[in-house]
């Protein structure tokens, strides 16, 4: 038996070890994380899979698109705290920085609580 979902990466943080301790898989499509699959993650998160890239991967082809098509050099990001936006953030600053763009990364002064209406 396993779980379809959740949809986001918020979901997956929280509801993944659960799911796995209580001896279910996840099949996330729409958790993007990167640290949800990552080789050193969690025992917790050993049954969760995804059937979407992770952001390391997305965040990679942006990059490459929007300098090499775009002409785009400078770059600003907005991190809200979810896991979400927190490893999308250091996904894009790896794939700018190998581009040699300017980087800005702005971060709002009220940290919200991580839920999937933000994903």
């Amino acid at each position: 038996m396993a779980v379809i979902g959740p949809t986001c990466s918020s979901g997956a943080r929280a509801g993944a070890p659960i799911l796995w301790n209580a001896g279910m898989a996840s099949v996330a499509f729409g958790a993007t994380a990167p640290a949800l699959t990552a080789a050193d993650r969690p025992d917790g998160f050993k049954g969760f899979l995804r059937v979407v890239p992770n952001d390391l991967l997305g965040a990679a082809f942006v990059a490459k698109y929007v300098s090499e098509e775009l002409g785009v050099k400078t770059v600003a990001t907005i991190h809200d705290g979810s896991p979400y936006t927190e490893q999308l953030v250091k996904a894009s600053r790896r794939a700018w920085a190998s581009l040699a763009a300017r980087w800005w990364r702005a971060r709002r002064s009220r940290r919200p609580t991580p839920t999937c209406v933000r994903c």
